[in-house]
C-alpha cells in the first residue's frame, strides 16, 4: 500500500548544490524527494509574519477538515472501493499535483501580501463548506423520506404498508359488505381456518382468502357485514389475530407510487449534481490548501532563518517504516542548524532520530489519504 504521508521541509541551501538533491543523496531508497515551488513572496514586518505564523496552524487545519470532507462525501455517493481514484485536481491524483507543484499566479497573484491571499484562500475554503453542508443536508433529506417510504414496505405482514400487497380483486365491498385484512401467525391458520367464521354473527362462510405469506405470517382477506367490525376486531385480537387498517383506494395508491417515483428521480438528479459539485470541488479546496501550505512554509522559514530570504523548500516521502531512519538522515543532513541542547537529545539507545516536535529545519506533513479510515 501506498504512503501517502508527505513531509514539507525548509532549510538554507547548502553550498552551490540545491537542497533536494542533497535530500535525495542522503535518503537513498528510505524515502522519494521533490523540489517544492515557493514564489517570492511579500514579507512585510517581522510582527506581522509572527501574526500569520499564529493564524496559519488554524488555518491550516481548516483547510484539510474541508478539503477531506468534500471527499468523503464523494466517498459515501460512490461507495467505492478503491477511493482514491475518484479524486482528481485538473485532471491529476492528488499526489502528482503536489509533487508537482507550482504557484498558480492567476488565482493568487503574488504582488498581494500574504496576508491578502490567505484572506482570499479562507474566504474560498469557507464558501465551499458551507455550500457543502447545505447540499449534503438537501440530498440526506430526501434520502431519509425515501428510507421512510422504503420501512414501510420492509418488516414482516403484521406491521408493513399493504398498498403494494393488497391488490383491486382482493378488495370487496358494497353498501353492507367490506373486506378486512388479517396477519395471522403461520403456526395459527388451521386455526384460523376452523374459527373465523364463528368469530361473529355476520362473516361470509368461506370468504377467506390468502392475500400473501412471509416467514412469520400470511396476510387473509375476510368479508363480513360493516356492522359486525367492530366487534370482530375484538374477537380476532383475543386469538391473537390482528386486523390490519386498511382500505383499499385505488387512486391514493397509485399517487403514492407516483410520488415515490418522483422523489426516487430527485434523489438521483440530487445525487448527480453532488457528485460533480464534490468532483469540481475538491479540486479547488486541494489547490487552496497546498498554497496555503506553500505560504506556511515560506512564512516559518523567513521567522526560522530570518533575511534576507535563503532557503529551499523539499517535498519528502519516506517509504511506510521508514520514518525515523528518514528522520535520523535529515538531521545528520542539517544538523549545522540545529542547538547544542536538541543535537544531544535527538537519538534514541540505537542513535535512531527519536519522535520530537522540533527539528533543525523546518518541517510540516501533508498527507493525501483522503479516507478517514486509512
Amino acid at each position: 500500500m501506498s504512503n501517502h504521508q508527505y513531509w514539507l521541509i525548509s532549510a538554507p541551501a547548502i553550498g552551490k548544490e540545491r537542497n533536494v538533491e542533497q535530500v535525495t543523496r542522503r535518503v537513498g531508497t528510505l524515502a522519494v524527494a521533490h523540489n517544492f515551488d515557493v514564489p517570492d513572496l511579500k514579507v512585510g514586518t517581522l510582527d506581522a509574519l509572527m501574526s500569520l505564523s499564529d493564524d496559519l496552524g488554524k488555518h491550516d487545519n481548516f483547510l484539510e477538515a474541508v478539503t477531506k470532507k468534500i471527499a468523503n462525501q464523494l466517498f459515501l455517493l460512490f461507495e467505492a472501493t478503491e477511493h482514491q481514484s475518484l479524486l482528481q485536481i485538473s485532471g491529476s491524483n492528488p499526489d502528482h499535483y503536489l509533487t508537482h507543484f507550482r504557484w498558480d499566479e492567476a488565482k493568487y497573484p503574488i504582488k498581494s501580501s500574504c496576508r491578502e491571499i490567505i484572506d482570499t484562500i479562507n474566504s474560498q475554503v469557507t464558501k465551499l463548506d458551507e455550500e457543502l453542508r447545505v447540499k449534503s443536508a438537501d440530498y440526506s433529506g430526501i434520502l431519509h423520506t425515501l428510507a421512510q417510504a422504503d420501512r414501510g414496505q420492509s418488516g414482516n405482514l403484521f406491521s408493513r404498508d399493504l398498498a403494494d400487497i393488497v391488490k383491486q380483486d382482493d378488495w370487496h365491498e358494497t353498501e353492507y359488505l367490506t373486506t378486512l385484512f388479517v396477519a395471522v401467525p403461520k403456526y395459527s391458520l388451521k386455526e384460523w381456518d376452523n374459527c373465523y367464521e364463528t368469530l361473529t354473527e355476520f362473516v361470509l362462510p368461506r370468504s377467506s382468502k390468502i392475500v400473501q405469506q412471509d416467514n412469520d405470517f400470511a396476510l387473509l382477506s375476510v368479508c363480513l357485514f360493516k356492522r359486525d367490525v367492530t366487534q370482530f376486531k375484538e374477537k380476532a385480537a383475543k386469538q391473537r389475530f390482528t386486523v390490519r387498517d386498511f382500505i383499499f383506494n385505488a387512486e391514493k395508491i397509485k399517487a403514492g407510487k407516483e410520488e415515490k417515483l418522483k422523489l426516487s428521480s430527485e434523489k438521483d438528479q440530487k445525487k448527480n449534481k453532488l457528485v460533480l459539485w464534490c468532483k469540481t470541488n475538491f479540486g479547488e479546496a486541494f489547490v487552496a490548501w497546498m498554497h496555503l501550505k506553500s505560504i506556511r512554509v515560506f512564512v516559518e522559514s523567513i521567522l526560522r532563518f530570518g533575511l534576507p530570504a535563503n532557503f529551499q523548500p523539499v517535498l519528502v516521502l519516506p517509504n511506510k517504516k521508514d520514518d525515523k531512519r528518514v528522520r535520523t538522515a535529515l538531521h545528520e543532513l542539517f544538523k549545522h542548524l540545529a542547538t547544542k541542547h536538541l543535537d544531544e537529545g535527538i537519538t534514541d539507545d540505537e542513535g535512531v532520530l527519536s519522535s520530537e516536535t522540533f527539528y533543525p529545519y523546518v518541517s510540516l506533513t501533508i498527507n493525501t489519504e483522503m479516507h478517514p479510515d486509512k
